[in-house]
């Protein structure tokens, strides 16, 4: 809790606290909307969705061509969660492993 401020979502630096492995999460998104999370196993070469609270193999989504991807913590799940799966990309920003750590 002693992350937490009036704005929890973008208050709290993940990266700290991050530790690689082989699972790497991605956000995917598109017109300021996060649009997909994909988990990765590299080890095993599988991906699998967020969808309806659990992890599924194929999501069945057309992704825009404009859309962006970005590397997030396992944090990302719980926004997205909380989010019914209908947040802005700007909500993960606290997750987001490719945004430079502000000194």
């Amino acid at each position: 809790m002693e992350h937490l401020d009036d704005e929890p979502y973008f208050s709290y630096d993940a990266r700290q606290h991050y530790v690689p492995s082989e699972v790497k999460h991605y956000l995917t998104g598109a017109n300021g909307r996060a649009i997909r999370l994909t988990k990765t196993d590299e080890s095993a070469g599988t991906s699998l969705y967020r969808r309806d609270g659990e992890w599924v193999p194929n999501d069945h989504l057309d992704v825009p061509a404009d859309a962006g991807t970005a590397h997030v913590t396992e944090n990302a799940v719980e926004v997205w969660e909380s989010f019914k799966g209908k947040a802005s990309v700007r909500a993960f920003s606290n997750t987001n492993l490719d945004i430079p750590a502000k000194n």
